[in-house]
């Protein structure tokens, strides 16, 4: 935990962006940061409680936590190079028609993905392998010359932290205790 001022921090502890948390959404905002021209640039730190799965190794019994994922999502992840991961270690199956029904009646819905012109509805993807995906992607958004990928168990990272990088850190295991913006005169 930094307890310092901002004014005493070292170079190599300013962040630009602090994501807190690296689970998909925290994963998927670093991947789309880094993927974007105008914030490619950007230092970023996520912070978590715990070191995020990078493994896309697929277990003998699928993660009963999965997310599925639309057409629209599909397009951001393409956008960030997840979905070109996920179709490579074939994670990410389609579904054509979905059907739900009534649990003590007869009622139910149907759709079709061919009745809105579409060749799928969406796909179903375990949460593990989607935020490790996306993780990934963010890494590989970072330049090979810029990487700083260092995990740290008791903070900033020093020897990976680089003031110019554009990259990012993770800081886990680590939680945040208090946030505290710097006034205008940098204090």
């Amino acid at each position: 935990m930094l307890a310092r001022s901002f004014s005493s921090l070292a170079a190599g502890e300013v962040y630009d962006v602090a994501i807190v948390g690296a689970g998909m959404v925290g994963a998927a905002v670093a991947a789309l940061l880094r993927t974007n021209p105008l914030t490619a640039g950007l230092r970023l730190a996520i912070i978590d409680h715990q070191t995020p799965p990078m493994s896309l190794d697929m277990p003998e019994i699928p993660d009963l936590r999965v997310s599925t994922i639309t057409p629209a999502n599909m397009q951001l992840l393409q956008q960030t190079g997840a979905w070109q991961e996920l179709q490579h270690i074939q994670a990410a199956p389609t579904f054509q028609h979905m059907q739900v029904w009534e649990y003590a009646g007869p009622g139910f819905i149907r759709w079709q993905a061919s009745d809105i012109g579409q060749q799928h509805m969406g796909c179903v993807v375990e949460n593990r392998i989607l935020q490790a995906v996306l993780l990934r992607a963010a890494q590989a958004g970072c330049s090979s010359s810029s990487s700083s990928m260092g995990w740290s168990s008791s903070g900033l990272d020093s020897s990976s932290s680089r003031p110019d990088s554009g990259c990012f850190d993770f800081i886990c295991p680590s939680s945040v205790q208090a946030l505290r913006l710097p006034s205008p005169d940098g204090t």
